[in-house]
């Protein structure tokens, strides 16, 4: 056995094991960087006295791998930020008891093979013309140590596109213009990257959209492909956005789908996805207006392409309609709207001898009564309750659940289900929230929270229906940032306001 009374650093070098222990330092950090190596066959990994937990950090792409039924106890793995290190696990390798992080970070999961992958782009956009989007980058490598070599074979729907970089295959009987990356058992862990370029024509054929497709082949089992499947396929969708249309196109207006929301409740706008489809256009402003004989209703950073108001207090069901102008930079301007149906309110109380500012959840008043909308309130043994409010189509269906906690806090999840491809999709956005917190559950299963931050300040999180998170904080003025999450985040708000 091998006993380590204190952190153990490695930047190059040999640590190797065929059986036996390795104690790594309690409460102490080991760190794997650079040109480390480590090979562990039926070796168990753990503390120095198997009670307390013994951390690894892994920075950058050390060659770290446990094979041959190695086993793991009492490790907490991480990485540091900005890399994508990784601990080859294969052949029964397995936890004893208390390992965190070799699911979540640095192996993938316990013997799994596979690629790792990275795309950098700009929206998924590529361009004739030259600039930020002409290219976009795709890095690989793979998730597990293989016993023999591995070609990543890459290829373009459309080479009068989207090309790649690299080398061209030449060895399979369908290799065309193919091309491939490769890695050998001493390679496995390190990115290599692909360049994908929007090519360049003279053809006024719109924006096309290219598909990036990939596969693994080796005589390694975990890695091989066949005739019939290939083996850890991929695919990615890019847009070449096409440079020979006539400038003067007008702008294309996007927004947020119409919404369903409680009364009272902050309500944002969101047109950020408007483009200028000119290949060198931007847009240039943003109006929003209420379209209404109303007078109660203020709208916030109106020029913005985000904006937001306060729903009215009413005593029915109103829909109230806003519009957005957006002009780009040759002038020219587009125009596209959205509904509002603002519901009056009910309210769940706080838990029992919760403390002050326990979060008290509205939900519409006449969500009982509705046949296409399942409202649920289930109160614990604990005094706990869970609320779920589910919404949708038969293609597409949200479900909204808030869990309030005995100390008066509250997390809440909003779980989307899209069958509309014919492929079930599932995501799920959460918040954790903290006392002080007004939170509304609205009729479309989309979730508003807002908190007084004083001094005249509001933070302000959204969760659509879709799951896509919006976070803002604002005063009375309308000054603030606004940060756009996509679906299948995870928002945790402090006491003192303080989003992650």
């Amino acid at each position: 056995d091998l006993i380590l009374m204190s952190a153990l650093t490695m930047s190059n070098g040999l640590l190797e094991s065929s059986g036996g222990t390795i104690k790594l330092a309690r409460g102490q950090t080991s760190t794997f960087s650079g040109n480390a190596f480590m090979m562990l066959d039926e070796t168990l990994l753990t503390s120095d006295d198997g009670i307390g937990i013994a951390f690894i950090e892994i920075d950058g792409e050390p060659d770290l791998s446990m094979t041959d039924s190695s086993q793991i106890s009492y490790i907490t793995l991480s990485i540091t930020s900005g890399t994508a290190g990784s601990i080859s696990t294969a052949g029964g390798v397995n936890c004893l008891d208390n390992c965190t992080g070799f699911i979540e970070t640095g192996a993938y999961g316990f013997n799994t093979h596979g690629l790792y992958r990275k795309v950098t782009s700009a929206n998924w956009m590529l361009s004739e013309s030259p600039g930020d989007r002409k290219t976009a980058t795709l890095a690989v490598k793979l998730l597990s140590r293989p016993l023999k070599d591995v070609q990543v074979v890459l290829s373009s729907s459309d080479k009068s596109e989207a090309t790649l970089s690299g080398n061209t295959l030449t060895d399979l009987p369908d290799s065309g213009d193919k091309k491939f990356l490769s890695f050998t058992p001493s390679t496995w862990n390190r990115v290599q990257e692909v360049t994908i370029t929007g090519e360049d024509d003279d053809v006024v054929d719109d924006d096309v959209r290219v598909r990036i497709l990939g596969y693994t082949v080796s005589e390694d089992a975990n890695y091989a492909s066949s005739a019939v499947i290939n083996t850890h396929a991929f695919k990615y969708t890019f847009t070449n956005i096409n440079d020979d249309l006539q400038k003067g196109l007008s702008p294309i207006v996007q927004i947020g789908a119409d919404q369903k929301v409680n009364e009272q409740t902050r309500v944002i706008l969101d047109g950020s996805a408007s483009y200028d489809p000119d290949p060198t256009g931007r847009i240039v402003s943003f109006k929003w207006k209420y379209v209404g004989q109303r007078t109660d209703v203020t709208l916030t950073r109106e020029s913005e392409s985000i904006a937001y108001f306060t729903g009215p207090d009413i005593s029915e069901t109103t829909v109230m309609l806003f519009g957005l102008e957006v002009e780009d930079n040759d002038k020219t301007a587009s125009y596209g709207s959205t509904s509002v149906t603002i519901e009056p309110i009910s309210t769940i109380d706080a838990v029992e001898d919760g403390p002050d500012g326990s979060i008290e959840p509205k939900y519409p008043l006449d969500i009982e009564d509705s046949d296409s909308i399942e409202f649920t309130v289930d109160n614990k043994i604990d005094g706990s309750i869970n609320l779920q409010l589910i919404s949708g189509t038969s293609t597409f269906k949200t479900t909204l659940g808030v869990d309030m906690n005995t100390d008066g806090t509250a997390s809440s999840s909003v779980k989307t289900v899209d069958n509309s491809s014919g492929e079930e999709i599932i995501t799920s956005t959460k918040v954790n929230l903290p006392l002080d917190i007004e939170l509304n559950m609205n009729k479309d299963a989309s979730l508003s929270i807002s908190k007084d931050l004083g001094g005249n300040a509001f933070l302000t999180t959204n969760i659509s229906k879709d799951g896509a998170v919006t976070v803002g904080v604002s005063t009375n003025n309308g000054k603030g940032p606004n940060i756009k999450a996509p679906k299948g985040s995870e928002v945790t708000i402090e006491d003192d306001g303080t989003s992650s």
